[in-house]
């Protein structure tokens, strides 16, 4: 197994366990590079390359399933808090904490506000993560197009790879428009 192929596996395992986009884009620019690299071989040859690219996927789609059950869209303002009455503060929405005299409301509003906060940077993350698998989607298809559209036998092999890995439906859809 070369460097590369190395590097790109330990960067998907990295990804799986840390969600962090970074850790995916490292992934997906190995495999840009990987799969953008001539070639004379014939398809037959490259079996690990799609390989990496279906691990790839399945590590992608895996993060954003649990990631859409779990991530909530941030506030645009919070709302501070109502007093021990239930009744509304009289402050509007996204004021200035520091304006709040009341100390228990004040305190309360910060936890919503740095609550809020968690939700935004958890938001983004997986904003960054689902731009990054719209964009490795449309190198797959560029890249396995070329080279299984014409090869019916490549073809059926990619297409049991990408089942015996159990990827989602949605993924086995897009790999079909790649390659069909």
């Amino acid at each position: 197994m070369n460097s590369k192929v190395k590097n790109l596996e330990i960067n998907i395992l990295r990804f799986s366990k840390t969600q962090d986009p970074a850790d995916l884009q490292l992934a997906l620019s190995e495999l840009q590079e990987a799969s953008s690299a001539p070639s004379d071989k014939p398809i037959e040859s490259v079996p690990s390359l799609t390989s990496e690219w279906l691990r790839f996927f399945l590590a992608i789609d895996q993060v954003i399933d649990k990631l859409k059950t779990t991530v909530t869209p941030p506030l645009l303002h919070v709302m501070p808090p109502s007093d021990n009455n239930g009744n509304l503060s009289g402050y509007a929405p996204g004021v200035d904490p520091e304006s709040i005299k009341d100390p228990e409301l004040k305190k309360r509003y910060k936890a919503a506000i740095a609550e809020n906060d968690k939700r935004l940077a958890a938001w983004n993350r997986y904003q960054e993560i689902c731009t990054i698998e719209r964009h490795s989607t449309g190198d797959f298809f560029a890249w396995a197009g070329s080279r299984y559209r014409n090869n019916s036998e490549a073809r059926k092999q990619l297409l049991r790879e990408a089942t015996k890995l159990k990827l989602n439906t949605e993924r086995m859809t897009k790999i079909h428009e790649a390659v069909d």
